[in-house]
């Protein structure tokens, strides 16, 4: 029998190498999921990486002057437009290098900075979420291939972006970033039924058991419940615990006031459990009963209502403004709050 050759032998070792090197680098610059008009104001990950800095955050419990999310690795692979919007800017500087501006509903406008070479999409042209309209570099103030990817709203950076990512975690370019964003979803949502957790169609409830356990029990459609479980533990320090569709979604959220009197939130998610989380409020563990789940105001957003020992009423709208509720009554402006 004839022998093979050495050479044949590794001839054929470094053609399998190629194949799979080339094979990995055909998955790393699979084409993006198919873009589509948006209407469920929900924000998508423009890029795949790692997350190795925040808005303020460097991400290894140290301080950082940044006004953006860092979205490292996968270099040459495609930049998605977060969401529906008009590409306003398509330029360099010595900072951001090639970067995009992209101005959506509501006052939310997004940047995408480092890119290899200018954006795919002139000036002016509207875009949907999804859409490719860049690829990811190094260029300007850059050590490495990433996206620098800013939020903004009104005229300012919009921090509450840092609580859609996990630092050093790693997300997938196209998915969901699990964050409301209040007035920029244009569709209008279906009627929320009050205290449906779970998206069954059916009221449930949620509880503080006496060993501070939260009781989530599904509602049976007939004035019972199904088996109840456990949601979280260690919440003795919580009370006047609510809901109200907080966010716009559609989906029954919940809020709960801690000792310290700052008010929680916790966007549903339909399977009786919780995502997005944020702190609209303070001031309000004190109150005698707090109270939300209709639309007080008439504006089309749920409200909160307080009654504090002072024997005044305080309300809150629906789309979680950031700040104290110092006046006796909120009305919802369709993101923002106005006393009077």
């Amino acid at each position: 029998m004839k022998r093979t050759s050495r050479w044949r032998l590794a001839r054929v070792a470094m053609l399998a190498a190629v194949a799979v090197l080339v094979g990995t680098i055909a998955t790393s610059f699979a084409p993006p999921p198919p873009a589509s008009a948006a209407t469920d104001g929900q924000m998508i990950y423009p890029a795949s990486g790692t997350i190795q800095s925040k808005v303020g955050d460097g991400c290894r419990s140290d301080y950082r002057n940044h006004d953006g999310i860092d979205i490292s690795g996968q270099g040459g692979t495609p930049i998605l437009a977060a969401y529906d919007g008009v590409v306003t800017t398509r330029t360099w500087s010595n900072g951001y290098g090639n970067y995009v501006d992209i101005e959506h509903a509501a006052g939310y406008a997004t940047r995408y900075a480092h890119m290899v070479a200018p954006g795919t999409v002139a000036p002016g042209t509207r875009v949907v979420r999804g859409q490719q309209i860049g690829v990811v570099g190094s260029t300007g103030n850059s050590t490495g291939a990433h996206l620098h990817f800013e939020v903004w709203r009104n005229g300012s950076i919009y921090t509450a972006i840092n609580q859609g990512f996990v630092c050093l975690s790693t997300i997938a370019r196209g998915a969901t970033i699990p964050l409301g964003f209040p007035g920029l979803s244009t569709a209008t949502p279906a009627p929320v039924l009050s205290g449906d957790y779970n998206g069954d169609g059916k009221a449930d409830l949620l509880g503080v058991a006496a060993d501070s356990d939260l009781h989530f029990l599904a509602g049976n459609g007939s004035g019972g419940f199904l088996k109840g479980s456990i949601v979280t533990s260690a919440w003795g320090i919580h009370r006047h615990l609510t809901h109200a569709d907080l966010n716009g979604d559609g989906r029954s959220d919940m809020l709960v006031a801690r000792s310290d009197g700052v008010l929680e939130y916790y966007a549903g998610n339909t399977s009786g459990g919780f995502g997005g989380y944020s702190t609209p409020g303070s001031g309000w563990y004190g109150m005698l009963h707090v109270t939300s789940g209709a639309d007080y105001t008439g504006d089309g957003n749920q409200d909160v209502l307080g009654a504090s020992a002072a024997a005044c009423s305080r309300s809150m709208p629906a789309t979680a403004p950031e700040r104290s509720p110092d006046r006796t009554r909120w009305s919802g402006t369709g993101g923002t709050a106005s006393g009077s």
